[in-house]
């Protein structure tokens, strides 16, 4: 049982090493390619190197969280804002032969790197006539012609970890969701409560995790942030499955349900 113990604490230990190890494979693919153009800042070689790892990473160990996220997913339904797709690991379960109450679907990703991949998925998936890749962050929401009050299900998976002002994005997608539409979640979250060494440890592993998993965040309190951020008609979040209490990367998962008459919790 240590055993078991100690390895979930090594857990993100292994993830980083990973990342380090497709840096110069991410160098390698440059020379191939002859594009330079990653290198002229350490921003835009972060993403590179990033899109190559999870790439690979997303894929290959997607099995560890399908359990939680394919129970959620299907649950999305109209117009569905995909927040942060990367190179879109769940799109097929957007797919209509997995779920037709999907009639147009958004995806929100700010990493060009990803867009080719993400493009060639939803062709590979049918889901091309009422698939839409956006190019820009939440920010950027207006300017893409997502207004208040549209979108009918929002989707973050593992979104809410990386971005550099949860608050802010959070409260600009509670403003795009209509009245009674649906957040389904799947984020990363703080270890609450339990025992000392596991918080300590992930306080220690969460000073260099951002640098190698492109800004993601293992503590940040998301669930308190979703919960505060405005009036719901029903929250139910509760931890993700398989997680021990020496776990370094718990997550939550679950739908919030946006409340008929929006606006801030009293």
């Amino acid at each position: 049982m240590l055993n078991l113990y100690i390895l979930d604490l090594l857990v993100p230990i292994l993830v980083i090493l990973l990342s380090i190890l497709y840096l110069p494979i991410a160098l390698l693919i440059m020379l191939k390619d002859l594009n330079f153009n990653p290198l002229r800042s350490w921003e835009s070689f972060q993403k590179f190197w990033f899109a190559r790892f999870w790439h690979f990473f997303g894929e290959k160990f997607k099995f560890l969280f399908a359990p939680d996220i394919e129970a959620l997913l299907p649950q999305a339904h109209g117009v569905v804002l995909e927040v942060g797709s990367g190179s879109g690991d769940w799109m097929y379960l957007f797919a209509p032969e997995r779920n037709r109450n999907v009639t147009k679907l958004l995806l929100l990703e700010p990493n060009r790197e990803f867009h080719e991949t993400l493009r060639t998925r939803a062709e590979q998936l049918g889901l091309k006539d009422r698939c839409e890749v956006l190019d820009g962050g939440v920010e950027d929401l207006q300017r893409l012609g997502i207004e208040p009050g549209t979108i009918d299900t929002i989707s973050t998976v593992h979104v809410l970890c990386s971005v550099s002002a949860p608050e802010v994005l959070i409260t600009k997608l509670y403003e795009c969701l209509k009245p009674g539409g649906d957040w389904v979640v799947y984020e990363h979250v703080k270890i609450d409560g339990g025992k000392f060494l596991p918080r300590a440890f992930q306080m220690i592993v969460d000073r260099v995790w951002p640098v190698f998993l492109d800004g993601c965040t293992i503590t940040r309190d998301t669930e308190h942030l979703l919960r505060t951020t405005g009036k719901w008609e029903s929250v139910e979040l509760r931890p993700g499955v398989n997680q021990g209490q020496f776990s370094q990367l718990p997550h939550i998962r679950g739908v919030l349900v946006k409340a008929k008459q929006s606006g801030k919790e009293m």
